[in-house]
């Protein structure tokens, strides 16, 4: 985020973990920045989206628009303590509070304000996805813990060797075959810092933990099949997604698990979330399993993710309130005739494995 004295950051997160937020307030007031807190709950998030009025939820918050002039940056840490805190209210619901905060999101990126978001483990988290809180809570915390200088350094080498990225094919053991071109898109590279470089270019957010290389592909040149290992969605897993594209148009979509969920998601979305937005490649040393929580497994080393819907804020075409990664474990990668990943290997063209600089303990559990 790189801080700067007489900021403005809005800072957010939930009861859960308010004291993260307030060490980060703590430190971006000793930066000579002003910090300005929200803070939510599972519980209030169920009462508004359960008992408002829909058309109330579409509503679009115009004082936040007009205060989003003053705001300098934004650091989210994620808020929900339960994925399936809104898992028993209808996707409509759901949906149009999506919908009343798209304007929101589009002043942020036309503003070009910095903004970073934190993911962070619960135990509600571990049990929804059907693993330990310990091994959830330290590989979060694992993957954190990188070498920020390396993995910058193997983001912008990987992107090197996509080269032009005229054309991409993506396969895999469960199916995927999918094609497309990058030809006039630029790489984004997610190596845990907003650098003045990145500045420069327009690109201004970040996740951690972080580690990947991402693209928005020219929307209407994917055209093939993907089969996605796994996605959660306000705590109901949905397997076997099975979708196919025809000059980048969604034109078959299946599920072997709750496949209606699935589909009620991309009808209730506004714009192209029927197109694929995102083309991304895990970099993160530390992640080589998934979890079920997309936010982290999209970083997996050697993992590609792709994502349905929006990427207007980093050189795409396609407007959504729907941006949803999806992951695809152990694909094989061909850029331009040359093997890039294979069987979720990255290969000696690409970058070399990072290190961890010290064993990760931190965090509050």
């Amino acid at each position: 985020m790189r801080v700067r004295p007489g900021e403005v950051i809005m800072l957010s997160g939930g009861v859960h973990n308010f004291e993260l937020v307030e060490d980060l307030a703590v430190n971006i007031r000793r930066a000579g920045a002003f910090p300005v807190i929200t803070v939510t709950s599972d519980r209030l998030t169920h009462r508004l989206v359960s008992e408002l009025d829909v058309n109330t939820l579409r509503e679009v918050p115009s004082y936040l628009l007009r205060w989003l002039d003053e705001v300098n940056g934004i650091i989210d840490v994620d808020g929900s303590r339960d994925p399936r805190c809104l898992q028993d209210l209808p996707e409509d619901r759901v949906s149009a509070c999506r919908a009343g905060l798209e304007a929101i999101h589009r002043k942020r990126a036309e503003r070009s304000i910095r903004w970073l978001w934190i993911g962070y483990p619960t135990r509600e988290k571990a049990q929804l996805y059907g693993i330990d809180f310990e091994k959830l809570h330290d590989g979060f915390w694992r993957a954190l813990d990188v070498d920020y200088e390396a993995m910058a350094a193997a983001g912008s080498a990987l992107v090197e060797a996509i080269g032009t990225g005229r054309a991409v094919r993506v396969r895999s053991d469960q199916g995927t075959d999918l094609e497309f071109t990058l030809l006039g898109r630029t790489a984004r590279v997610d190596d845990g810092v907003i650098s003045d470089e990145d500045l420069a270019q327009g690109f201004v957010t970040n996740n951690l933990p972080c580690g990947e290389v991402f693209y928005a592909p020219v929307e209407s040149s994917v055209n093939g099949r993907a089969v996605f290992d796994l996605a959660y969605y306000r705590g109901h897993p949905i397997r076997g997604i099975d979708v196919t594209f025809s000059e980048g148009r969604l034109v078959r979509a299946r599920a072997a698990e709750n496949e209606t969920l699935f589909l009620d998601r991309l009808r209730n979305a506004t714009g192209g979330a029927d197109r694929v937005g995102e083309f991304g490649i895990g970099l993160n040393p530390s992640l080589r399993a998934p979890t079920g929580d997309t936010s982290i497994d999209e970083k997996i080393w050697g993992s590609v993710h792709l994502a349905l819907g929006d990427n207007l804020s980093f050189g795409g075409q396609n407007s959504s309130n729907l941006h949803w990664d999806l992951l695809i474990m152990r694909p094989t990668v061909e850029v331009d005739g040359r093997l890039l990943i294979k069987d979720g290997e990255l290969l000696p063209l690409s970058p070399p494995r990072l290190r961890h600089r010290r064993r990760a303990g931190a965090g509050a559990r």
